[in-house]
This record gives C-alpha cells, structure tokens and sequence, in this order.
C-alpha cells in the first residue's frame, strides 16, 4: 500500500513536471508555430550592400509620403539580439545597436553595409538592455539607452543612460521608479524637437511615460504618465504590445513596432495606419533614418551562418 502511494506520488510529481515544462515550451516556442502557420509568405532578402542601396535610395530627408516594400537583410550572428537601434549623426548611414538580455551590456556601431567603426561602448550594470534612441539633449545631441526590461515585474528600479555622440566618456544615468505596478519598458522614443523622452510599457493596457527634457541627470525620478498605449490604435492586446518606437525626423509622426504590424501614429493624438511586418520572429526594435526610411529589427531568424533579422521598409518619395 505504502509502494502504491509513493509511486503516486511520483507519478503525479511527473506529471506536473511535464505540464510546466509543456506550457514553458509553448510559451516560448508559439513564436515559432506562429510563423510557420500564419507565414505572410516570402520577402526578399538582400545582402548588406544591396539593402543599403535600397534604403538610401532617397536622398532627400523631407517628410516621406510613400513607402516600398519590404525587405529583409542577412545579419552576422552578433546582432542576433538586437532590441535597440538609433541611428548616427556623426557617422553618415550607421547605426547604433544593442543587444537583448544574456549579451554583454555593449553598444555597438556600424554602418549599414556593415563595417564596424569602433569598438563597443560598455554600459555598465545594465541587466537588460530593451529600446534606445538618438536625440538632442541640450545643446547636443546624445544615444539614449534604456535598461528597462523586466518581464515577470521583477526589478523594483529600471535604468535609463546617455552619452554624447562622439564622446564615449560623457555617459551619465538616471533610475526610474513607478508608482503601482513595475513597469517593463521595451521601447523608447526620443522627440527630435523637444527632447521629451517617451517610455512604451509593453503589458496590457500599457502606460506612456513621459520624462521631460528639463529632467535633470542624477539620482532616481518618477516618469510622467503621459496616456494609455491602447488608447493610441486599436484592437490593442499581447499580441501588439510594442517592442519597439521612433519618430519620424520631424516629429509629427510615431512609429511602433509590435509582434504584427509597425504602425504610423500621428503624433500625439491624430490617426493610426497598420503596415503588416513580414514573417519575422520577436520583432524587437525599430529606429527611422533621416530620409524617412524604416528600419526594424527582430529575434532568431535563423540561416546556417547568418540570421535574417534586420528589415526595412524604403522610404520612396
């Protein structure tokens, strides 16, 4: 009787086991499954050279009125995270980039054919690096980058940091604090004429926080609740949380990037249009060229030595 109990008991231990393992691979594998079952069918891909023809087709860095299609770009493997991408000033057609969790906290600089320009720039203590963006701060202009995941709402402080471009040694930081529930920010968007910074909250019925321009860089602050994601496009639910934000070079326009659509906010409160992404797996970031071209980054797109995980969408006209 006492061996029938005891291998009930394991047996019933098995079970839960194997039901927690199942769910934990269904959650982290349903990106997958999405893929495979609701492909969007095939995109084109280029190679580094000619997807930064494409992109830098248009010259001009007017408002952009029409768009291409889109397309995808091999990537070597050390951008296989990249939740964060801004683009350069002092170096024309590049970009800054960061990589996700479980990578060193580095920022990286490239250009978009792929030369790397300098060594890596260390963040230090930063635990998960999600979203940044370039912007002005003052009289300057500066890389903004936001330690702000917390999936599960396990860290009580987060962490924005900036540096002046071109000057590797003027990082400074700032925590942020929340009040109710931890906050878990995946995109950052910096206002390219007020210098306001706005933080996205990817959970449901998520907050936008504001810190403004005048926040002075030291010690701990409380972000301005600014408005309600979903109040800002609808249908909104897990599956558009944003990963990632930018605006357009002048301001008027926000871009967010989620698991399905890059969607056009007219900023701050005017109509939204959905641009469908392509078959991409954990879209993660998105950043918008001086000429108006889009480009979004995405998780674990695999090839045998290379991954398809950066994508644009051409500005035309």
């Amino acid at each position: 009787m006492a061996l029938s109990q005891k291998n009930t008991r394991i047996g019933l231990g098995l079970f839960t086991a194997s039901l927690l393992i199942g769910l934990f691979a269904l959650n982290k594998y349903y990106w997958i499954f999405k893929l495979l079952v609701f492909s969007q069918g095939p995109v084109n891909v280029y190679s580094e050279t000619e997807f930064s023809e494409k992109i830098l087709a248009k010259q001009s860095h007017s408002r952009c009125t029409k768009y291409g299609e889109a397309i995808l770009r091999e990537a070597p493997l050390s951008l296989a995270e990249a939740s964060g991408v801004a683009p350069s000033l002092l170096y024309p057609d590049s970009l800054y980039h960061v990589n996700d969790s479980g990578n060193e906290p580095l920022v990286h600089l490239r250009s978009l054919e792929g030369k790397v320009h300098k060594s890596p720039l260390s963040i230090l203590e930063a635990r998960d690096l999600e979203a940044m963006d370039a912007g002005p701060c003052g009289r300057h202009h500066c890389i903004y980058v936001a330690d702000t995941g917390s999936n599960n709402s396990f860290r009580t402080r987060l962490r924005l940091s900036r540096f002046r471009e071109g000057v590797p040694n003027s990082i400074e930081s700032l925590e942020l604090k929340f009040s109710g529930e931890i906050a878990n920010i995946e995109a950052l968007a910096v206002h390219p004429q007020s210098g306001d910074i706005f933080l996205l909250d990817r959970d449901v019925n998520s907050a936008i926080y504001r810190v403004p321009a005048s926040t002075p860089w030291r010690g701990v602050i409380e972000p301005q609740l600014f408005g309600e994601i979903f109040s800002y496009y609808e249908n909104y639910d897990l599956e558009s949380s944003p990963t990632g934000a930018a605006f357009a070079p002048d301001g008027k326009s926000l871009f967010i990037i989620t698991s399905n659509f890059i969607i056009e906010k007219t900023w701050p409160d005017g109509d939204a249009k959905y641009t469908p992404l392509p078959s991409m797996l954990l879209p993660e970031a998105i950043t918008v060229l001086p000429n108006g071209s889009l480009v979004f980054t995405s998780e674990m797109f695999f090839t045998k030595t290379h991954l398809k995980n950066f994508g644009a969408i051409p500005c035309l006209e």
